[in-house]
């Protein structure tokens, strides 16, 4: 048998209490695998088994589980740490329910090939979900906007196209037009960036998030909360993680506004978005 069309474990099945992983529908074998596969990839199907076979399946599925309670600020933190694939596709998973792009899912996790799969399904995942009537560029592609996200049959499918593809060609561009995405489509997604966007998240690399954390902190220092309620380390975390999401929407005053209150239930206008902003950006000018 094919090494990812391992059976499903025995006992798993349709009412098993498990969060966002298939335990129960492990896919048969492809008849027309690709000509190139990627060695120590394995597809979801495949992990599942794997985890299943451990011995260690009910501590998983009690962190899975804890999954549903924890706040999204922690979940996003857990996605660049995580050593686990099968841990990631669902915190993956548990954020694309809440709403989270994948691009705020900052910093990405790809420590090796197999987490850079599991990022990339990810992206693919958000992209067909949100764009059902999207059509790709490669009629063999146009699955992953027929089958339904996150079903057997298209994680298998997402599986041959990233093995076939990742050793050959580079990810973002060959991505982007095998599946013919834009700008505005490439906008929320983790591996797909177009150079502006590479450019822009530059500022959240480790050196430089640093420095601005550093501009943030002094600037809070030498100017107060006149109300005496908040710290400088308050007001300089705030004001660092906005700047944050303001990058990773694409500079869009709008989208922030959209993004903060879906990451930090907390409900802001465009506007009084724009006008922290602006200090931000006069902060790191000075």
């Amino acid at each position: 048998m094919p090494p990812e069309a391992l059976p499903a474990p025995a006992g798993a099945g349709p009412d098993d209490d498990i969060y966002d992983i298939p335990f129960d529908d492990a896919p048969g074998p492809l008849k027309r695998p690709p000509a190139a596969c990627l060695k120590g990839v394995h597809s979801i199907a495949r992990l599942t088994a794997e985890k299943a076979a451990s011995g260690d399946l009910a501590r998983f599925k009690k962190l899975l589980a804890a999954l549903r309670t924890t706040d999204t600020p922690t979940l996003i933190l857990r996605i660049a740490t995580t050593t686990d694939p099968l841990m990631l596709w669902a915190l993956h998973g548990t954020l694309d329910k809440r709403g989270i792009a994948p691009c705020l899912r900052w910093p990405k996790n790809d420590s090796t090939p197999q987490m850079v799969f599991i990022t990339w399904l990810a992206d693919v995942q958000w992209l067909a979900r949100h764009n059902p009537a999207h059509r790709a560029k490669f009629k063999s592609w146009q699955r992953l906007f027929i089958e339904a996200p996150d079903s057997p049959a298209w994680r298998e499918k997402a599986y041959w196209i990233f093995a076939g593809m990742y050793e050959r060609q580079n990810l973002s561009s060959y991505g982007t037009r095998g599946l013919g995405l834009d700008a505005a489509q490439r906008q929320p997604l983790m591996l797909f960036p177009t150079a502006s966007m590479v450019k822009a998240r530059l500022e959240l690399q480790p050196e430089r998030a640093a420095e601005i954390r550093e501009q943030l902190y002094s600037y809070s220092i030498e100017h107060p909360d006149k109300s005496g309620l908040h710290t400088p380390e308050v007001i300089a975390g705030r004001r660092e993680a906005l700047w944050r999401v303001f990058i990773l929407s694409g500079r869009s005053p709008t989208a922030t506004a959209r993004n903060w209150h879906l990451l930090t239930g907390k409900a802001q206008t465009r506007e009084a978005i724009w006008q922290q902003i602006a200090t931000i950006k006069t902060i790191l000018k000075s």
